[in-house]
């Protein structure tokens, strides 16, 4: 039987997870969670893991050079490397608003790319 270990970061308390029979996603045994958000997380991190993606764009502007933006939510893992790769190819010019969608739907998944901070020029 496959094991994992993991710290589960969906709250404070950082509890050290034990994950048992990996190798059956649908019999998966979970310990150390003292809360069932933890129990949550180790089973969707086994198997269908997500990320939030953080980044900077380029940013044609008077003031600003790079643009820091995210996603609006978690993007499948298995997606991330295509979909930073796509980020680092991005310009933006200003003026840009804090929230501002940039790219809609990124890679049909639901999410979109937003700007983090506004650049009036």
């Amino acid at each position: 039987m496959k094991n994992k270990e993991l710290v589960c970061i969906k709250c404070p308390r950082g509890c050290k997870l034990f994950i048992g029979n990996i190798e059956h996603p649908d019999q998966l045994i979970v310990e150390g969670n003292q809360c069932p958000r933890g129990e949550q997380y180790a089973v969707d991190e086994i198997v269908d893991p997500k990320r939030t993606i953080t980044a900077t764009i380029k940013l044609i502007s008077e003031t600003e050079r790079r643009l820091p933006i995210r996603t609006d939510g978690e993007i499948p893992k298995k997606l991330y490397k295509e979909i930073v790769d796509e980020i680092n190819k991005m310009k933006v010019t200003a003026p840009i608003k804090r929230g501002q969608v940039l790219v809609e739907n990124i890679k049909d998944t639901g999410i979109d790319l937003i700007s983090t901070k506004a650049v009036r020029k």
